[in-house]
């Protein structure tokens, strides 16, 4: 067996085969041999029917086997030759099948991704932007966890807490009045205690539920009074009244702690986004296309799902938005480099046998269940054995992302406030 493998992009290959007569036959006593252990023949018992009346009485079947079995042992060549088949070959036959003459067969496949350009982790520098924390962020989420309000007495602004009277006649209520936030309820700011309006159901945002088929719109109201954030210092006094904690040192020890916690974890999540593009930019892969297809499919159908089905925006104005033009356009680029990093991190991961550990494949195992709403014994009884394969497939890659991290040197590119500073 003669075989000439021809190259194009994108992991495609076309094998040439060409089978020499005496191979041929043999493939052809190996069929025969094979199908006579179960064929049943008028005249013959089961496993002595002679192979000439076979090869008459049943051609296709014969045909099949012998095809299935050349190629059969044209992969096995090419596997011996360091041809890793990724999908299934596509058969084409060039001449007839007959014992008589040579047999020569092209089969069209791609084959397993390829290193084009391949990068030392050691060497890798990466910029990051850096989440920082102060005082002023500090004593700023101190007041809010304590919820402490001064009364308002000019215009309302985002975020003051206001409390309305629904003066609709349909409205029939005992209590009258509701809280909004001028932070949701735009439509409040500028206004102040005494004014009337009328707001509709769209400015209402999550309020509106309490409204559905209990009044007709508009909802008219009328301003009783606003509450900003105080900014009177803080007491132990008022600590005790209005949290848990015993005194203002201990709850800026605990809040401290919770804004520590965030910033550094976003910390972790920008290293991880610098090393990501890194990689996409200075890392080269060919992979076939249908890797390509099957992964940008789903990041397309996920795309158009969250931005095109749920929205209360007119899909003839969604398909004019220049914005969402350009996310659209980045979909298949963002796709093409999302194989490329995986590719990468998943080889990487192999030649340094890095193996997920068992917490991180728990805590994958307690992301699912999570979001399968159920308990995470539960979830792991009605796990299929291959999707237990992909959550460790990705807990490797996460292992192995974790210790390329620790070999790149991060250099702080800007740093970022972790709470906007309140106007």
């Amino acid at each position: 067996m003669d075989i000439f493998v021809k190259k194009f992009p994108d992991c495609l290959r076309q094998a040439y085969v060409k089978v020499g007569k005496i191979e041929l036959n043999d493939a052809f006593d190996h069929t025969l041999n094979e199908l006579s252990q179960h064929v049943d023949f008028p005249g013959y018992r089961k496993g002595k029917v002679p192979a000439d009346i076979i090869e008459k009485n049943y051609q296709n079947e014969v045909a099949q086997s012998v095809i299935e079995h050349l190629v059969h042992e044209s992969i096995h060549k090419m596997s011996e030759d360091g041809v890793r088949l990724y999908s299934n070959p596509k058969f084409q036959p060039l001449v007839g099948l007959s014992r008589n003459s040579e047999f020569t067969f092209s089969l069209v496949f791609e084959i397993e991704p390829e290193l084009i350009k391949d990068i030392d982790v050691s060497k890798i520098s990466v910029a990051y932007d850096e989440y920082f924390i102060d005082d002023k962020m500090i004593e700023q989420t101190m007041r809010r966890s304590m919820d402490l309000l001064d009364p308002v007495s000019g215009k309302i602004k985002s975020g003051d807490i206001v409390t309305v009277k629904v003066t609709n006649k349909d409205y029939f209520p005992e209590n009258k009045q509701k809280v909004m936030s001028a932070e949701v309820v735009e439509s409040l700011i500028d206004k102040k205690a005494g004014d009337t309006l009328d707001i509709s159901f769209d400015n209402l945002k999550n309020y509106v539920i309490d409204f559905i088929g209990v009044i007709k719109e508009p909802l008219n109201v009328e301003i009783i009074k606003a509450e900003r954030p105080t900014e009177k210092p803080i007491d132990d006094e008022v600590v005790k009244q209005t949290t848990t904690h015993k005194s203002v040192a201990e709850l800026k020890e605990s809040v401290k702690r919770q804004l520590e916690g965030m910033a550094q974890e976003l910390n972790a999540h920008s290293k991880s986004s610098g090393l990501v593009g890194y990689l996409r930019d200075n890392v080269a892969y060919d992979f076939p296309k249908s890797l390509f297809i099957d992964h940008a499919g789903k990041s397309a159908f996920h795309f158009v799902e969250t931005n095109y089905f749920v929205s209360e925006t007119a899909l003839s104005d969604l398909l004019k938005d220049e914005k969402l033009k350009e996310k659209s356009d980045k979909v298949f680029k963002d796709s093409y480099s999302d194989i490329v990093v995986a590719l990468f991190i998943e080889d990487f991961a192999d030649k340094n046998n890095i193996e997920p550990s068992n917490e991180r494949i728990n805590y994958l195992l307690a992301l699912r269940a999570q979001e399968a709403r159920i308990s995470a014994d539960e979830y792991k009884k009605k796990l299929a054995p291959e999707e237990l394969d992909r959550i460790k497939r990705e807990a490797k890659k996460d292992e192995a992302l974790s210790y390329i991290t620790q070999q790149v040197k991060f250099t702080i590119k800007n740093k970022l406030q972790l709470i906007e500073p309140k106007k």
